[in-house]
């Protein structure tokens, strides 16, 4: 499963766009994670992308890797503009 970690400004549209497919626990000073199932899809790393430094890709590395790749392809698309 993915695990994300995010702030509590994002929390409602995280378990919004989940619902009951994630398991969420709530860690201190108003953040939180959220495990579930995704594919490395573009759709999700827009979604992940759209919330910006709200959220980040703890598990699997793999994942955040390849979300990593994704932006750095999207900002080579801009280079030089």
């Amino acid at each position: 499963p993915v695990k994300l970690f995010y702030s509590s400004k994002r929390k409602d549209e995280i378990t919004e766009a989940l619902g009951n497919r994630a398991q969420y626990k709530e860690k201190e000073s108003g953040t939180f994670t959220a495990a579930f199932y995704a594919e490395e899809t573009p759709q999700f790393f827009g979604w992940l992308t759209a919330m910006g430094k709200d959220v980040h890709i703890l598990k699997p590395k793999k994942t955040a890797v390849a979300y990593r790749d994704y932006l750095k392809t999207l900002a080579k698309e801009y280079k030089g503009v």
